[in-house]
């Protein structure tokens, strides 16, 4: 049948497929015979976990094992170190070597950095191409480190890019998605969220960006958010905002915002509570007040819940836990300031009824009827 589909796409195009470079993937990796015997009576290519290389597709390496991967990169440090040979030729000066180090040698592996996850096969890679890198440039002993090559020019470097900051560099696109709003078209941003909740059991991934040496463990297993994790660590947190809406900070974890007060003893160290327990549990969004509401008690809870709630509401006696600035001016915790929104609430509702109300009335007939009506009203309230 797909011999039949090619040779009338040749006729109508005037091209000739040619089979023999045709390569059929199994996604699972798993061996197939039925579908291997129709690669083979069509003259296609077979590949699947059992082969020995991978699969060149667009620039990146299509791959079921690890000896794949590796079969893959070494020849593409082959072709590195072929063409630094070619270039030792060229005798050219420091700085130059530098430029075309940059330019022709590291060029070649930024497009498999970018698309091949981090894993020990690709770092004991990147180690293999620093080496090769660091003999073109200097081929004299003793030699020079790699941090110092990477140095700018009036450092004493020669300005060449880490391959492995430039790794991490890579997928920061991944990070300008995550604090973009939601796009129809791109699905790498959904599935990223979705594993991260999974794997850490936050539903929000604010508290990562915030606290991103904490979560480095829970994602380790994912060899996308282990490198995103890494980028963060190595970039400014993401520090709380006054501009920030009250509910984003419900999903933060009580065990890194919490703070002791100073001389006073807490009941309990704060550090010690599970990264699963966030703000949300001990308080609650107001949607009619447009407050976090740390005052309100669940007789729910447990007992060492409940205990916390009690060390940070400042009704309940000496405060021994605290939130941070920012946090404790979005939270309420104190019965006074409830009452407060509550009347400023019933004062906005009942504004809003009279204005209601007047906007009824003048759209009647007779328009001194309605303002007669509507100050009587008003003396009634």
């Amino acid at each position: 049948m797909v011999d039949v589909v090619l040779e009338l796409y040749g006729r109508a195009s005037n091209a000739k497929v040619n089979i023999s470079k045709i390569v059929v993937v199994s996604l699972s990796g798993a061996s197939h015979s039925a579908w291997i015997d129709l690669a083979v009576t069509a003259g296609l290519q077979w590949h699947d976990a059992g082969s020995d290389n991978a699969i060149r597709y667009l620039g990146y390496p299509l791959y079921h094992t690890e000896s794949q991967l590796q079969v893959y990169l070494d020849g593409l440090l082959v072709k590195v170190q072929r063409h630094s040979n070619l270039l030792k030729q060229r005798s050219l000066s420091i700085r130059g070597a530098g430029l075309v180090a940059n330019s022709l040698l590291l060029s070649k592996v930024y497009h498999v950095l970018r698309m091949v996850p981090a894993g020990p096969t690709t770092e004991s890679w990147v180690v293999a191409l620093k080496k090769v890198v660091r003999e073109y440039l200097v081929s004299f002993r003793p030699g020079v480190t790699w941090s110092t090559l990477c140095l700018p020019c009036k450092f004493g470097g020669v300005g060449l890019v880490d391959i492995a900051d430039q790794s991490l560099a890579l997928y920061l696109v991944y990070l300008q998605r995550l604090l973009r709003p939601p796009s129809g078209s791109d699905f790498v941003t959904a599935w990223l969220v979705y594993v991260f909740q999974v794997y850490t059991g936050h539903k929000s991934v604010l508290p990562w960006f915030s606290f991103p040496d904490k979560f480095k463990c829970r994602v380790s297993s994912v060899c996308v958010l282990h490198i995103l994790s890494k980028l963060l660590i190595r970039l400014p947190a993401l520090a709380p905002s006054a501009s920030w809406s009250a509910r984003w900070f419900l999903d933060f974890p009580l065990c890194w915002t919490l703070q002791t007060v100073p001389s006073v003893r807490p009941p309990l160290d704060p550090s010690s509570l599970a990264p699963r327990f966030l703000v949300s549990d001990i308080c609650f969004w107001q949607p009619d007040l447009g407050i976090v509401d740390g005052v309100t008690r669940h007789l729910a809870w447990p007992a060492w819940l409940r205990q916390v709630f009690y060390t940070v509401n400042k009704d309940s006696g000496t405060v021994t836990l605290v939130f941070p600035p920012i946090l404790d001016s979005k939270i309420v915790l104190s019965q006074t300031v409830l009452r407060s929104e509550i009347k400023k609430r019933n004062k906005k509702q009942g504004s809003l009824i009279r204005y209601e109300n007047f906007r009824y009335f003048i759209r009647r007939p007779n328009f001194a009827s309605a303002i007669y009506t509507f100050y009587t009203y008003r003396n009634l309230w």
